[in-house]
């Protein structure tokens, strides 16, 4: 059941003056309280707009990055996951850049090129595990 904006409005309204014998009506309310919850409103109506038009384009929200799998420095995983952090990231694009920028840096320390990884995304999280891959081979000289 979705609220109208005004129904909404009404509700907050109630909901920040009190309830029961204390309700008050929005034409009593003070006038900058009743604005205050129109301006809350039409604030979150936009974010939940402009979260919906991302993901529609395939854009999901990234807060922490956790890469397992990989014998790399905590340090090196770190700034390398940094800047996919905090950030809404395109679920093919940024991903696939962000495994190769961790698998050019499996190489540079000498370690085998992971090949295949999984990841999966759970409340901000995005894992990434390439199943131990890197961990005890290193670069063959082939």
């Amino acid at each position: 059941m979705r609220l109208s904006s005004w129904g909404a409005g009404v509700v907050l309204l109630l909901f920040v003056c009190g309830t029961g014998r204390d309700v008050v009506r929005a034409q009593d309310a003070p006038t900058a309280e009743v604005q205050r919850a129109q301006d809350l409103l039409k604030t979150e109506e936009a974010g939940w707009r402009q979260m919906k038009t991302m993901m529609e384009q395939g854009q999901i929200y990234v807060r922490e990055v956790v890469v397992t799998g990989v014998a790399l420095p905590p340090e090196e995983l770190d700034a390398i996951t940094a800047p996919f952090e905090g950030t809404w990231l395109d679920k093919q694009v940024d991903i696939s850049r962000l495994v190769e920028l961790i698998k050019d840096a499996c190489v540079s320390h000498g370690l085998k090129r992971p090949s295949e990884f999984t990841y999966g995304l759970y409340e901000g999280t995005l894992t990434i595990d390439f199943e131990g891959q890197t961990s005890a081979s290193s670069v063959s000289s082939e």
